[in-house]
């Protein structure tokens, strides 16, 4: 049972932008939250055709509007409390020489706003990044496919470039699994609460449970999918008993079922301005060794990747990927 056979038509559009800056930013500063904000207050700028714009919830226009779809829209679904975003902003901690990275990610039908999203980045340029206001401008762009990364020139229409959205199955249907070792990471804090407290220690059963349950979330709210049904359900569950047996080196030399890991809890905070007050965004980061012959268990890592798992995954936190030795 792999994520595609599930729900293969989820549609996922990915771009990677680099972008340089005026000033320096501090390597550790993550800015997930801030490309969240100034992306929400622009596209809300560019759109709304009112003067004094209303409440949006009650706005007529907001089935159609790419603000609240994507920032405001809540669902009606049953069984779904705290519902998915239909996209991904995740800056990866690379900033080098006033040079940092962002990559979009938007899911089903909220690919169709690509063109809003991206013209709502450029307008961002003038506006800069953070309580700063650090000017910063786009100085290439390109499509990450199934296949590989597309380079898009950013002085010609760059809708006519895109050669995407790909479907979960595109995206996974290619993939070398390579086990039964497999090395990853989590660049981005992974946090998951299980009855009621954020765990501080991987536990491998619910962290792909809990990443099936948001892959059958954001296929029921962005590309109209069923639910699974009980039974289905506890067929999932059932897949990833097991993977949190304890391991060690050797279980990487002799091919021994076996979880060990080098992580430790990243604490930091992102200020909330509805909130007005900092808000707790730490999770568990490292690298992890797993040692399964689980079949599929390679497509639900790359699924982990394309989709990230748990609290904050729109800021793209929750990241976890494979390594190249892995």
């Amino acid at each position: 049972m792999t994520p595609e056979e599930l729900y293969p038509g989820l549609k996922i559009l990915r771009f990677e932008i680099e972008i340089s800056t005026q000033q320096d930013i501090p390597p550790d500063f993550y800015l997930g939250s801030t490309w969240r904000g100034i992306l929400g207050w622009e596209l809300k700028r560019l759109l709304c055709p009112y003067p004094r714009p209303p409440d949006c919830p009650g706005c007529i226009l907001r089935d159609n509007c790419p603000y609240f779809v994507l920032f405001e829209q809540k669902t009606d679904l049953p069984g779904i409390l705290d519902a998915p975003r239909g996209y991904i902003l995740y800056p990866p901690l690379n900033s080098k020489d006033k040079k940092i990275s962002l990559e979009i990610t938007l899911i089903g039908h909220c690919t169709r706003f690509v063109a809003a999203v991206l013209q709502a980045l450029a307008k961002a340029q003038k506006r800069g990044l953070g309580k700063d206001r650090i000017p910063f401008s786009i100085i290439s762009m390109a499509e990450n496919t199934p296949e590989k990364i597309q380079h898009l020139d950013i002085r010609k229409d760059i809708l006519a470039q895109i050669r995407g959205p790909f479907t979960l199955n595109q995206w996974l249907e290619h993939l070398q699994d390579n086990g039964p070792v497999y090395n990853f990471r989590l660049p981005t804090p992974l946090r998951l609460r299980q009855k009621g407290r954020y765990l501080s220690d991987m536990d491998l059963s619910f962290t792909f449970t809990t990443l099936a349950r948001r892959l059958e979330a954001l296929s029921c709210i962005f590309d109209r999918a069923s639910p699974l049904g009980k039974k289905r359900w506890l067929e999932v569950c059932a897949l990833f008993q097991g993977l949190d047996k304890p391991g060690n080196s050797d279980s990487v030399r002799t091919g021994k079922d076996g979880f060990f890991r080098d992580l430790h809890w990243d604490d930091f905070a992102r200020f909330s301005r509805r909130q007005k007050r900092k808000v707790p965004m730490g999770g568990l980061v490292g690298e992890c060794t797993l040692v399964s012959d689980l079949p599929g268990l390679g497509r639900w890592l790359k699924c982990a990747e394309l989709l990230h798992v748990g609290k904050g995954a729109a800021m793209g936190l929750g990241r976890i990927e494979r390594t190249e030795d892995g």
